[in-house]
C-alpha cells in the first residue's frame, strides 16, 4: 500500500473511531489479536489520534483551559531517570519573570521521591490524560519538554513532533535516533543547557517543526499498524 492510500484510510479510520474506542479497540487488538509489543501499539495510537491543531483552536484551547497563559508540556512518568528535577530548575531559570506555565502530564507516581521545592511556581500536574485531551494539550503548548537522561526510545519527543510544537529534548541515548535533526537538543544534565533549550523553543521554529513531520514518518509506517487499522476497520462493520 502506498502512503498516499494509507492516508486515505487513516481519514477514513478516524471518523469511524472515537478517541476513547482508538484508546481501547488497538490496544485490545495489539495485545490479545496480533501479539504486539506495547511499542508498537504505542506508535499506531499516536498515529491515530496525535496531529497538529489550528492555530484559532491553539488560542481558544489556552483561553478556555489555563486563563490564556503560554505553557511548555511534559508527558510522563516522575521517574528519576526522567529528569523532572532539572528540568524544572531550567523552568525555573527561563522563567524569571513568570510569563509562562508549565504543564505536566502523567501519573503522581513517584512524586514524592521528588525534591521539589522552590520548583513549582507556574507549575501544574494535571495527572493522567489521553485520547482528544491529550492531543489538545500537547498540540496547544509552546513545546513539549523531555530531557531524561535514559530512555529506550522516548515516544512522547514522537507526540510532539507530530503535534506541530517544538521539541527540546536530551542529546542522549535514543532520543537523537527519534528526533533527527528536528527537534533541539539540550544536556540533560545541565540546567542552564535546558532552560537555554526553552528559550530557543520560544523562537520562531516552523523548519524545524517541517523536519519534525517527515521524521516522523519514519516511526509511523510499519507493517503492524497497517495490520491493526485493518483489523479496527473491520470491528466497526
Amino acid at each position: 500500500m502506498k502512503k498516499s492510500e494509507f492516508r486515505t484510510n487513516y481519514k477514513i479510520l478516524r471518523k469511524k473511531l472515537s478517541s476513547k474506542e482508538i484508546d481501547d479497540l488497538s490496544l485490545q487488538i495489539a495485545n490479545s489479536v496480533l501479539k504486539l509489543p506495547i511499542w508498537r501499539y504505542s506508535f499506531f495510537h499516536i498515529f491515530l489520534t496525535i496531529k497538529p491543531l489550528k492555530e484559532v483552536q491553539i488560542k481558544d484551547f489556552v483561553k478556555e483551559n489555563n486563563n490564556n497563559r503560554e505553557f511548555f508540556i511534559y508527558v510522563g512518568s516522575l521517574h528519576k531517570r526522567k529528569n523532572i528535577e532539572r528540568m524544572l530548575r531550567g523552568f525555573k531559570k527561563f522563567n524569571s519573570e513568570n510569563k509562562m506555565d508549565f504543564i505536566i502530564v502523567g501519573t503522581d507516581m513517584w512524586k514524592n521521591q521528588l525534591n521539589l521545592d522552590g520548583l513549582l511556581n507556574n507549575v501544574k500536574f494535571l495527572g493522567r490524560k489521553s485520547g482528544d485531551q491529550l492531543v489538545n494539550w500537547v498540540a496547544s503548548s509552546s513545546a513539549l519538554i523531555y530531557v531524561s537522561y535514559f530512555e529506550g526510545f522516548g515516544l512522547p519527543v514522537l507526540e510532539g513532533m507530530m503535534s506541530g510544537v517544538p521539541v527540546v529534548t536530551s542529546n542522549l541515548t535514543s532520543m537523537p535516533e527519534v528526533g533527527g535533526d528536528s527537534v533541539i537538543y539540550v544536556d540533560p544534565f545541565n540546567e542552564d543547557s535546558i532552560s537555554q533549550g526553552m528559550k530557543k523553543a520560544t523562537g520562531n521554529n516552523q523548519e524545524l517543526i517541517e523536519k519534525a513531520f517527515n521524521q516522523a514518518k519514519k516511526f509511523s509506517w510499519d507493517k503492524s499498524a497497517l495490520e491493526v487499522k485493518d483489523l479496527l476497520l473491520n470491528s466497526k462493520k
